[in-house]
């Protein structure tokens, strides 16, 4: 494997060599590079559980919370394509944002689900905190280079 080419799991290595720093502070409530990490792989079990693989497309439409930091690392995780949504785009910009990124799974939070519906098999975080983990999942040791990560809209491409 050309190393080059490779990015190690910058989340699984940072939980290794620093448990106990700070990653974040959401609420003013401190959360460890450890507690990320496993924060993250519990999210991605239950994400598996679900059905979602590796090289998926998931959409993100959440507002700022621990759960959207949690959702991000965990797809990086499970080797999906992000698709990243604002939160502030009208329901008809979302609609065309949704229709063009060719998603297979939204993650998105009950706030949301008049603007989603049932159209793009929307994962509720609300309803993924019930879910049970499926531990049987590989998670990914190194990121390919050569492999689209995230994919985002920025201002003007919706055609708006």
């Amino acid at each position: 494997m050309d190393q080059r080419n490779h990015l190690p799991n910058w989340l699984k290595k940072r939980a290794q060599l620093s448990p106990h720093r700070t990653a974040i502070i959401y609420e003013e409530k401190q959360y460890t590079f450890l507690d990320l990490y496993e924060l993250s792989l519990q999210f991605n079990r239950k994400l598996h559980t679900k059905g979602v693989r590796s090289g998926d497309k998931i959409g993100l439409l959440l507002n700022t919370s621990l759960e959207m930091v949690v959702a991000i690392h965990a797809s990086m995780q499970l080797g999906a394509q992000l698709v990243l949504f604002n939160s502030k785009l009208t329901a008809q910009e979302l609609e065309w944002q949704f229709e063009d990124s060719q998603l297979d799974w939204l993650i998105t939070e009950e706030y949301f689900r008049n603007i989603v519906g049932n159209k793009y098999l929307p994962l509720f975080i609300e309803q993924l905190a019930l879910i049970e983990e499926n531990k049987n999942f590989a998670e990914v040791e190194e990121f390919d280079l050569n492999k689209i990560a995230t994919i985002m809209y920025t201002s003007g491409t919706s055609g708006y």
